[in-house]
């Protein structure tokens, strides 16, 4: 995925100051990204991006519900409904 597509989404809840791929050794990525940013909103702890479920974690986040993303109740107590295809 794209650093953009993802500086992208995250500017929905606030501005992105920095972003980077973190590094295992020479050249080789581990798979986690950091971005430094000025949070105005709440970052679900889930949030899908290009279809791709990415994970989010950050100092004093609110635990919300990893289906729908609301904040008050986990997934084990969410009563939504959602289409893995079309995200309705």
């Amino acid at each position: 995925m794209l650093d953009s597509v993802i500086i992208g989404r995250l500017s929905v809840y606030g501005s992105v100051l920095s972003f980077r791929r973190d590094i295992l050794t020479d050249s080789i990525f581990n798979g986690v990204c950091t971005a430094r940013m000025e949070v105005k909103k709440d970052i679900p702890s889930t949030v899908r991006i290009a279809g791709e479920f990415i994970r989010f974690w950050y100092p004093s986040q609110p635990k919300t519900c990893r289906r729908c993303g609301d904040l008050g109740h986990l997934i084990k107590e969410c009563e939504s409904v959602r289409c893995f295809n079309c995200e309705q």
